[in-house]
């Protein structure tokens, strides 16, 4: 979430399934971003409100889930959070700095781990994954690879592949046998709401 001032438009290129989340609790979540941070929306190719993600203040955050960040991925400091919502659940992320990486961890409100996002070095990366985002994004260069649980994998990705093409950061979601569950274009846009 880090490094865009105006607003990030997720939107997704190709259909997963939602709770179906109304655009007005969309725009209730944009309310929680603290000032001058991040609003993230995820759509479904048919314009369905698939998840929202709102950075907060880190001092926001349950101390239950700072706690238990710092219990899953010891070490580190913790550099930033958002409120999310996926599948009509609440959650809180905290990614944790560590000296060659960050770690996202999805918590739930009462401080329990939800869902992880880890970053791989290039030697971790899975052949099969490779070459399904390779196969999925032609030209594109392959920048990261995470491994994901929880909600982020709700739709049976296992893997991230942050792929670069044509000056843009698309995320093509791999499951663990090699398939493509979907590719998400990241944009940036600016989101006017009512305070």
């Amino acid at each position: 979430m880090k490094g865009l001032l105006a607003a990030c438009l997720v939107l997704a290129a190709a259909g997963c399934a939602s709770s179906g989340m109304s655009t007005a609790a969309a725009v209730d979540r944009s309310r929680e971003t603290r000032p001058g941070g991040e609003f993230v929306v995820e759509l479904s190719a048919d314009g369905k409100v698939l998840g929202t993600a709102s950075e907060i203040p880190l001092a926001s955050v349950p101390a239950a889930c700072i706690e238990g960040a710092d219990r899953a991925a010891p070490g580190g400091v913790a550099t930033s959070a958002s409120k999310l919502v996926v599948g009509g659940k609440s959650y809180f992320m905290v990614v944790k700095a560590f000296r060659d990486r960050r770690v996202e961890l999805m918590m739930n409100p009462d401080g329990t781990v939800a869902g992880k996002e880890d970053p791989l070095s290039p030697s971790e990366w899975p052949e099969n994954v490779v070459a399904a985002a390779r196969k999925a994004v032609p030209g594109g260069e392959i920048v990261a690879v995470e491994k994901v649980s929880g909600p982020e994998a709700m739709a049976g990705e296992a893997f991230h592949a942050k792929v670069r093409l044509d000056g843009e950061l698309l995320r093509v979601s791999v499951s663990a046998k090699g398939d493509v569950v979907k590719v998400v274009r990241k944009m940036r846009a600016e989101v006017r709401v009512p305070r």
